[in-house]
This record gives C-alpha cells, sequence and structure tokens, in this order.
C-alpha cells in the first residue's frame, strides 16, 4: 500500500512538469519512409505544429494569437513548480528516508530532462518552425525553460541532502531513446487517457490561476478517429529516425 502511494504521489508531482507545456516535434528529424509507415495512426498535426499539452484537456494547437494565454498558462504552472517544493517537504515526514531519497531522485532525473528538452525546443524554434513566430511566443518558450531551471535550483537548495548532486546526465540519443522518451510516452498516454475519466479533476492539484476569470482561448485538437499509436511503434519510429535501425514490428 505504501509502494502505490509513494509512486501516486510521484505521478501527482511529474505531471506538473507536462501540464501546460509547448512543443513541437519537427517531422525533419524523422528519417524518409517511417513517417509512412505511422501516417494512418497519427492526427495529420502530429508534426510540425506548435502544441501545448494540457493535463485536464489534453493537446491543443497553438498559434502567435494564442500567446497571451501561453505566457499566463505559464506562470501558473511557475507557481504549481513552485507549490512542488512544499508537497515534498510536507511529505518527507511520511516516508522513510530511503523512500524519500528514491522520490526526490527519480524526480530530479525528470525535472533534468525537461530542462535538457525545453531548452533543446527554445534553440531550434526558428529553425523548425518557417513561420513568422511572435516575440511573445518565442518569450514564452524561453520562460518555459528559465522556470523549470529555475526549480531545479530550488529543488537543490532544498533537497541537497537527498540527492545525488554529482549524477552525471547524458542526453544522447541513446539515451533518450533507451530511457527518457519510452517513460514519457507511456506517462503522456496514462494522463490523456484520463482527460475523459468521470475524475479527471484529480490528474493534478488544483490550478492556482491568475485571472481565472477570463475563458481559455486555447481548445483541444479535433482529431481523426484513427487508431491510437502504440507505445511500441513509438519506439520503433524513434529508434528508425535516429539510429536508422530497421525494427520488425511483432
Amino acid at each position: 500500500m505504501k509502494e502505490n502511494l509513494s509512486t501516486h504521489f510521484l505521478n501527482e508531482l511529474l505531471v506538473v512538469f507536462m501540464h501546460n507545456l509547448i512543443y513541437y516535434i519537427p517531422s525533419e528529424i524523422i528519417i524518409d519512409g517511417v513517417l509512412d509507415q505511422i501516417e494512418s495512426e497519427i492526427p495529420d498535426t502530429f508534426f510540425d505544429e506548435l502544441n501545448l499539452f494540457d493535463a485536464k484537456k489534453g493537446v491543443c494547437q497553438v498559434s502567435n494569437e494564442d500567446a497571451l494565454e501561453i505566457n499566463q498558462r505559464l506562470l501558473d504552472k511557475r507557481l504549481q513548480l513552485e507549490e512542488n517544493i512544499f508537497k515534498i517537504a510536507s511529505k518527507s515526514k511520511d516516508l522513510s528516508p530511503i523512500t524519500f531519497e528514491i522520490i526526490i531522485q527519480k524526480y530530479i532525473d525528470q525535472l533534468m530532462f525537461f530542462v535538457f528538452i525545453t531548452d533543446w525546443l527554445i534553440s531550434n524554434l526558428k529553425k523548425y518552425n518557417k513561420a513568422n513566430i511572435h516575440l511573445s511566443l518565442i518569450g514564452a518558450f524561453k520562460n518555459q525553460h528559465e522556470y523549470l531551471k529555475s526549480h531545479l535550483k530550488d529543488c537543490i537548495a532544498y533537497f541537497d541532502d537527498s540527492i545525488d548532486i554529482d549524477k552525471e546526465y547524458s542526453f544522447t540519443p541513446e539515451t533518450l531513446v533507451g530511457e527518457y522518451i519510452p517513460e514519457i510516452v507511456s506517462r503522456f498516454n496514462q494522463i490523456e487517457g484520463k482527460t475523459t475519466a468521470e475524475n479527471s479533476e484529480e490528474i493534478i492539484s488544483k490550478e492556482i490561476s491568475v485571472g481565472a476569470s477570463k475563458k481559455p482561448i486555447l481548445k483541444p485538437k479535433v482529431k481523426k478517429q484513427r487508431p491510437v499509436i502504440s507505445d511500441e511503434k513509438i519506439e520503433i519510429m524513434i529508434l528508425e529516425s535516429v539510429f536508422n535501425v530497421k525494427v520488425a514490428i511483432k
């Protein structure tokens, strides 16, 4: 029971990293032939679109007109990250030292990945998005990265005794494919699946909303009725696109 509660607590913390995450997936990084294999299994807007992932509503396509709301959402996210600090500190009283160390280390490992990937999104924003992107939207990507990086500094400052601060992180294609991306895909699918459940409001802790009286502009994407691509096929797509290694689908 304690293990299940600990896992639930960790998932609750990690959802904040994904909630209100702005991102894009360039088709240019996928090798020829792979897109043809999965074309019928993914939405038309899966690649080459600016998107936001809302843990309650799913994936929303965004544009320059949404820059104000996106920046507002990111301000909320910064507060949620700060709230995670207090949740972790409070929970430490109820957990054994070893369990707490495992949770906080896993939390930091995922945080390091999101710091890395949001930095990559900034560096390649103009390269992979040919349309004219408003400065406010560019700023949103930068703010997203800065908030996560600042949160990492806070975590190290408050929980350094429970964190392996000397741990070296490698975000090579091999580690991304072998460790981080499969977990993100799995967690993404778990969260997205819950958006249609009756208790979807429990996916994340109550949002701290600034200017909540304003109606949100962003609307969830309207997806075509296509089969949902499996975790296995996504991982195969990545293996083939990164390493040019053909993997037989069972």
